[in-house]
């Protein structure tokens, strides 16, 4: 099962993700992040399953940000979730459904991945 989250309403589904600390490694900063994010501390990042996406955000020039965020593969024991105040909504479903709430191309890219990994 995978868990997808959703910020606001009128916004699509994704993966938990955040931002480095000072001081933070790129897996410190994914175990807190998800913690923050849901309440469910990482058991285990799967090994050798790291993935990166660059985006733009903003409406127009002035205020464009390019984002890079790097994706791991974690596995939980729990699966009840505490949502931040930043999300509205969570949802642990297959990767057929996963695949069809992703509305971006390189989330759904991701999941593949994952998938793959899962299941070779």
């Amino acid at each position: 099962m995978y868990l997808l989250i959703k910020p606001y309403e009128n916004s699509s589904y994704g993966f938990p993700k955040g931002h480095l600390e000072d001081g933070e490694d790129d897996f410190t900063a994914a175990k807190r992040e998800v913690k923050e994010e849901t309440g469910l501390i990482p058991k285990k990042f799967i090994d050798e399953f790291s993935e990166e996406v660059h985006y733009v955000f903003g409406k127009d020039k002035d205020t464009t940000v390019k984002k890079t965020v790097t994706y791991f593969l974690a596995q939980v024991s729990e699966t009840k979730i505490q949502l931040s105040e930043e999300h509205i909504c969570y949802i642990w479903v297959d990767y057929k459904k996963a695949k069809q709430l992703l509305k971006y191309h390189n989330l759904r890219k991701i999941l593949d991945k994952a998938e793959k990994k899962l299941t070779e």
